[in-house]
Formats: C-alpha cells, structure tokens, sequence
C-alpha cells in the first residue's frame, strides 16, 4: 500500500513537471528500504507512462515542434539503455553515489535558475 501512495505521489509531480522519479527513487529507498537499482528500475517503468502522458498532452496544446519528438525518444530509449546497462555493471555504492551526486547537482541548476528569476 505504501509503494501505491508513493506512486500516486510520483505521478502528480511528473505531472506538475516536478519529476516523479527524483522523488519516487529516495523514497522508495528510505521509506521501504528498496534497494537502490530496484527503486531506479521502479522510477523507470514509472517514466515511460508519464512521459508518454505529458508528451501527447503539450502536443496537444501545441507546445512542441512534432518534427523533434522522434529524434528526442530515439536519443532517450537508447540512452536509457545505456544508462541501464551501466548501472548493473556498478555497485550499490557506486550507483547510490552517482545517484546522489547527480541530484545534486541538478539542484543547484534548479536553485540557480530559481534565482536568476
């Protein structure tokens, strides 16, 4: 029950552009002691609907150039596998450590950018 709530909880945020699964991968971790590449796997699987959601919704409102969207999933499924292949190859460590680094990082982007607003 608790996963569901929390799933609910990723979708809104997706949905409100916060990114669901910055918020579904840690809480997953401390709330329900998932492992690592289990919650990442879970915050993936959760992507694919958001973004397919969120994709058709500001076509929709014609908020995106059509022209680009093949070469943007193209450039995200291939990464994606990437990325996925790489992250079994680490260990927890090391995948909690890039994970970490990395929203951090991209923290600091959103906060600077909050304040050059």
């Amino acid at each position: 029950m608790v996963q569901f709530f929390l799933g609910v909880l990723s979708g809104v945020a997706a949905g409100l552009g916060i990114g669901g699964a910055a918020l579904l991968v840690p809480s997953l971790m401390l709330v329900t002691e998932t492992e690592q590449l289990v919650a990442q796997t879970a915050g993936l699987y959760g992507f694919i609907p958001a973004a397919a959601v969120s994709t058709w919704v500001n076509w929709r409102a014609k908020r995106l150039n059509s022209r680009y969207i093949p070469y943007v999933c193209l450039a995200g499924a291939v990464t994606a596998l990437a990325g996925a292949q790489l992250a079994f190859l680490l260990s927890g460590v090391a995948l909690r450590t890039i994970f970490g680094l990395f929203s951090v990082a991209v923290g600091a982007v959103l906060l600077v950018s909050g304040i050059k607003k």
